[in-house]
């Protein structure tokens, strides 16, 4: 199995491969299925896979189960794994083994001879990390034309671990470990396993040049469960909630191609809301650049009493199937949605935005003394909601700060972001070239001669924070007017004054470069409308505001000179 240079999959033979498939533990014994061994049950649930038109399958190898003692390791547990890859490889379905899973289902699993030592940092469990994906993988040779690849492990960035350890330690191990998996396993194709916690956090897992090495696939999990997002969505029917996933892929296919890897709706499929939210997010993640779509799990799990089911019960009822092997009512538009795609010869039609969310070069903020003010948890919260409101189901491209902007885009959106004198540079000679900037919120401490440069103003005072009263485009608008603590006053300088507070003081500016114009708005769009948000659909009067902004937003940089 290869990419191709779109970042599609493609066989032996050069045919494109598109990945459906499903997660699988056995639902007799969930987690134990290297102890429990139910070897008939794994054998009868395959065959289900490939009956309902499905061709992959992720499965977990716990270290505790192959590497119970330091150094010793478990024939019987290997020679299962020969067993479940001879029974994937007869029914002709791709198989992607995930190495380590230390986080399952809110459970965490690890040798008991780890103790509490920390997988990225102690120099032994280092050394143990790697002596065992070597040992693991070199078991998989024989195995190599049934592989989807190989999974680095189970959501790493979800770990503790990965959150105490510092960047650097985790980078170097992901380096190490996928180095001698490549060594085992030539021209085999190596996945992170991460989840959006790549997009909504600083856990060590980073999107970026280099910030994964060795991995060829970007993995995105994510699920519609409000808390578990930086915004306050709501359940399966909300619009905004229906926008997450789809971006956090977005953001992930503009570092590397990226596999939907886990996916589900959480609640069981018998849910009346499950089509909808799939109706809507699987299409939009296909647009977004999805390469592959594995559903979170296959069947439900019951064993309620072992561990993490007996603390966390939920997670034994998200099967695709009922007990009976039928898809479950709520979940079968993504079996015909997975047919559709098995029946591709070609890959979906590219899709180019015209409108693009800028992702600063210095989006994490753990040992980056460099980063101008960014938090990672933040960025995600305030983008994710620019996203949503700009119209997720028509697409919005991102663009990677330090990097060209792509042909096509025309018009770029900063949501709150802060920026280097570079990067600010850096769009000002695009917008000159005709480009289209809307900057929400600039950050009172990244503005030198750079932003006065690109926005045509200078600063003259700053003041406390408060919320403003804007009139703009025949109504009233109440802003946050602060970034970082700090409410700017500015003098045009070139700009043109499209708005001002109660005070007289510049809110809105709009300012033609050659070409190209740009619009700074001197308060936090973004985070003054989460503030506000709440309950299912958002508050619809505040979705609808948001909406509004935006599309005024876009109207004034569209227009022409002495017309705003």
């Amino acid at each position: 199995m290869k990419l191709n240079s779109l970042g599609y999959y493609v066989q032996e033979d050069g045919r494109l491969f598109f990945p459906v498939g499903a997660n699988y533990w056995p639902s007799s014994c969930g987690v134990e299925m290297w102890i429990a061994w139910p070897e008939v049950e794994i054998a009868a649930d395959l065959d289900l896979v490939v009956a309902l038109g499905l061709n992959s399958i992720r499965f977990f190898t716990r270290w505790q189960d192959f590497e119970p003692v330091a150094g010793d390791y478990s024939e019987t547990a290997f020679a299962r794994l020969d067993r479940f890859l001879e029974l994937c490889a007869a029914r002709g379905l791709r198989a992607q083994p995930s190495f380590f899973v230390g986080w399952m289902s809110g459970g965490l699993f690890w040798p008991d001879w780890k103790g509490g030592r920390n997988l990225f940092a102690d120099d032994e469990i280092v050394e143990r990390s790697v002596a065992y994906a070597r040992t693991l993988a070199r078991r998989l040779r024989a195995h190599t034309t049934t592989l989807l690849g190989i999974d680095l492990g189970n959501e790493l960035d979800a770990l503790a671990e990965s959150r105490s350890a510092a960047p650097a330690s985790v980078r170097r191990w992901c380096e190490r470990v996928t180095s001698v998996i490549r060594e085992e396993l030539t021209g085999v194709l190596i996945h992170s396993g991460c989840d959006k916690g790549q997009v909504t956090a600083d856990a060590g897992w980073r999107l970026g040049a280099g910030a994964q090495p060795g991995i060829d696939v970007i993995t995105m999990h994510g699920y519609p469960v409000p808390g578990w997002h930086p915004v306050p969505s709501g359940g399966l029917r909300d619009p905004l909630m229906q926008s997450l996933l789809p971006y956090y892929v977005a953001c992930a296919r503009a570092f590397g191609p990226v596999l939907l890897q886990e996916f589900g709706t959480i609640v069981p499929g018998e849910s009346p809301h499950c089509d909808a939210y799939l109706r809507a997010v699987l299409p939009a993640c296909l647009r977004a650049g999805a390469n592959g779509f594995l559903w979170w799990c296959l069947r439900d799990i019951r064993a309620d009493e072992t561990h993490p089911y007996a603390k966390n019960d939920f997670e034994s009822l998200l099967g695709l199937v009922d007990s009976n092997g039928e898809v479950k009512p709520g979940l079968r538009y993504y079996v015909e949605f997975a047919r559709e795609l098995c029946a591709l010869t070609e890959p979906p039609a590219a899709h180019h935005p015209e409108i693009a969310l800028y992702w600063p070069s210095h989006y994490y903020e753990r040992d980056v003394p460099e980063n101008p003010g960014n938090v990672a948890r933040e960025s995600a919260a305030r983008m994710s909601l620019a996203n949503h409101l700009l119209g997720h189901a028509a697409g919005v491209a991102i663009v990677r700060g330090g990097n060209a902007v792509p042909e096509g885009v025309t018009t770029l959106v900063i949501a709150g972001s802060c920026l280097t004198p570079n990067e600010t540079n850096a769009l000002r000679l695009w917008v000159e070239r005709g480009g289209r900037l809307l900057w929400h919120g600039p950050n009172a401490y990244n503005w030198g001669a750079a932003m006065s440069a690109l926005a045509g103003a200078d600063v003259v005072d700053y003041h406390a924070p408060s919320t403003i009263t804007v009139d703009f485009a025949g109504r009233a608008h109440r802003l946050e007017a602060t970034m970082r603590g700090v409410r700017l006053e500015v003098a045009p300088r070139g700009a043109c004054v499209i708005a001002r507070d109660e005070d007289g003081r510049p809110a809105i500016l709009r300012h033609v470069l050659g070409r190209g114009v740009m619009v700074a708005v001197l308060a936090d769009i973004e985070g003054g409308l989460l503030k506000r948000w709440g309950g299912t659909g958002g508050g619809l009067a505040v979705q609808a505001e948001g909406r509004e902004w935006f599309s005024r937003m876009l109207a004034l940089l569209r227009s022409e000179p002495g017309t705003a």
